[in-house]
């Protein structure tokens, strides 16, 4: 019997997927399915709405870390999106569909994260999103039906007649030209993915990997359409406990960014600062990710309140994190890359200049204890008497602990030990290495006694 090739056993992998993403409502009703009341009709073309929303967030996302050999028409969802604004509601800072909105921003976060570990692995994404941009040909007539009623200029609802009239010449309705460019894109791109998959045939870890996205990718943005139809509406009082909800089930509620544009750069410092420091996925993994992303989010907006207000919640914040293994050091970093991020955001560098005061408060209170020359000096040290291997798996532990024990000498007591119970772990790490954690520690501490 002919073996399957590495395509083949992908499609049967995320068939069933496909399927259930065919399935959720807002597909089935945008294929035709059965039309809504006259009164929903608004409802569903804000679902409509939504899903530009979405795509917009989705495929931007993936043509920026890996562009297409044809670029998607992103400027068409621009148009579709400018013309369903004349004639919705002007949406809340959640956009049309806000739960829709969060989950894509959450696909195009763990496509970002994906990149930074092995970008090989979009591969299976492109898949997925390039195989969807196929089916445009099926949609873009549905929704020319969506958009048109009887006369041509009202726009009507999700699933309605078929026979509607088309609204423009070539049957491109406004509001539908993404689809319609998609359906004309051709399969330049698609034969790309085609031929990259042959290329990974015989590599079972890459093929494993490649699988495992390209169902996570047809999971969220199955995830994506259950919120669409019927509409997943908050109303806007509620709408930082639905965010802090995606973002990280385990957070509780407090206040996180209302513009899409904050949050995603939100995200974007978080998945910046964990490519920067291993030890993070090393020690706290998926569940240290969310709370990387929700503590970002609100770290975001203490920049509304009083300086000092916002500066003490930022020291809280810092002081908290050291007592779990994480030095303030890591804080300070973290907060320069969320400025980084933020300053491309409407509303200037200025706007977030109190992350900036805050990074600068804790770095005077690491110095001092110890000089950036002295930490660098423990971690090169360090670094050249343990074992290779580990160091190259985890970068910068020297580093870290150096800024422990400056968190410990400025009145944190648990700091030291809050990393120390990790890093020298002899169920985790190698003699040679925990001794070295163990000694360094004392080296520091009696140079620190030295001093006082």
């Amino acid at each position: 019997m002919e073996s399957l090739s590495f395509r083949q056993r992908l499609r049967a992998a995320t068939d069933p997927l496909h399927r259930q993403l065919e399935a959720t409502p807002f597909f089935v009703a945008l294929a035709g399915g059965t039309a809504p009341e006259k009164e929903e009709a608004a409802a569903d073309l804000r679902s409509y709405a939504g899903h530009l929303e979405a795509m917009r967030i989705i495929y931007r996302a993936l043509e920026t870390l890996r562009p297409a050999p044809v670029p998607f028409p992103l400027p068409a969802l621009d148009e579709d999106l400018a013309f369903l604004g004349e004639r919705l509601p002007l949406p809340g800072a959640g956009g049309h569909a806000p739960v829709a909105r969060v989950r894509a921003q959450l696909l195009a976060h763990h496509l970002r994260v994906l990149a930074h570990r092995d970008s090989r692995a979009l591969l299976g994404a492109a898949y997925v999103l390039e195989g969807a941009g196929l089916g445009a040909r099926i949609l873009h007539p549905r929704a020319v039906d969506l958009l048109t009623d009887s006369t041509g200029d009202a726009p009507g609802s999700v699933g309605g007649s078929r026979s509607r009239v088309r609204a423009a010449s070539g049957g491109r309705a406004g509001g539908a030209s993404w689809l319609a460019a998609l359906a004309s894109r051709g399969t330049v791109a698609w034969q790309g993915v085609l031929q990259e998959l042959e290329a990974a045939e015989g590599d079972p870890a890459l093929e494993e990997e490649i699988t495992g996205v390209a169902r996570d990718t047809f999971g969220h943005l199955a995830s994506v359409a259950r919120a669409l139809h019927p509409l997943q509406d908050v109303p806007e009082r509620d709408r930082e406990g639905l965010v802090v909800r995606e973002l990280n089930p385990l957070a509780g509620v407090h206040p996180v960014p209302r513009e899409a544009e904050v949050l995603d750069a939100a995200l974007r410092a978080g998945e910046r600062s964990w490519a920067a420091w291993p030890y993070y996925e090393a020690r706290y993994g998926e569940r240290g990710r969310a709370f990387t992303r929700s503590d970002s989010a609100w770290l975001v907006t203490l920049a509304s309140l009083p300086r000092e207000r916002a500066l003490e919640q930022i020291l809280w914040l810092a002081d908290l994190l050291s007592h779990r293994g994480m030095p303030r050091m890591l804080m300070e970093e973290h907060l320069r890359v969320l400025h980084e991020e933020l300053s491309v955001v409407e509303g200037g560098e200025d706007a977030w200049d109190l992350l900036l005061r805050a990074a600068d408060l804790l770095e005077g209170r690491r110095l001092a204890v110890l000089s950036d020359r002295e930490i660098e000096g423990v971690e090169r040290r360090f670094r050249a008497r343990v074992p290779a291997e580990v160091t190259r798996r985890l970068p910068g532990a020297g580093r870290l602990l150096a800024a422990a024990l400056a968190d410990e000498a400025d009145g944190l007591p648990a700091a030291v030990e809050a990393l120390e119970t990790w890093l020298a772990n002899p169920d985790l790490f190698p003699e040679a290495w925990v001794a070295e954690v163990e000694r360094t520690i004392r080296a520091v501490r009696r140079r620190l006694l030295t001093r006082a």
